[in-house]
């Protein structure tokens, strides 16, 4: 679709069902970032399972969550939001490791109100509680990489 503009030249007009650049690039962060956070919450879901038994409910949980930590901040980095090199590399993984320990806080929150609400919980339930405290903390995570950790403005900064 084409639309006249002064000076009788052409310029493609906007069609309303197409949506805009930004819109696009969301969406596109949201399908790798979902991609690399089933990756990671299978990855740590697994090592909590592994570990249960020989740390505990909350030491398993912590080294769960540190260990998958690295990978998820560098495959955003790299793959959401299409970041690569060394310039803010070493920034973005400190940062991403306070948005880790948010979700860490909110998993072995998670894991505190469990104890205390019933004795002896079953592991499925534990995983259950983890999986579903692990689903909010990605929501707020997802927010804070996109807002803070990797927003345009900082990382053309770092890239300077």
């Amino acid at each position: 679709m084409v639309r006249s503009v002064r000076g009788g030249g052409t310029a493609p007009a906007r069609d309303a069902d197409v949506p805009p650049r930004s819109t696009g690039r969301l969406a596109a962060q949201l399908v790798w970032y979902t991609v690399i956070g089933v990756a990671s919450t299978l990855a740590y879901v697994g090592l909590y399972a592994l570990l249960r038994d020989v740390l505990g409910a909350q030491l398993s949980n912590v080294v769960a969550w540190v260990l998958t930590a690295v990978f998820d901040t560098s495959a955003n980095r790299r793959l959401t939001f299409k970041l690569s090199g060394r310039a803010g590399a070493l920034r973005a993984q400190i940062e991403g490791m306070v948005v880790f320990l948010i979700g860490l806080a909110m998993t072995s929150g998670s894991l505190a109100v469990l104890d205390v609400v019933k004795d002896q919980p079953s592991r499925a339930l534990e995983i259950g509680v983890l999986l579903a405290a692990n689903l909010a903390a990605g929501v707020l995570r997802f927010v804070l990489l996109r807002v803070w950790v990797f927003a345009p403005h900082r990382c053309h900064r770092d890239a300077a």
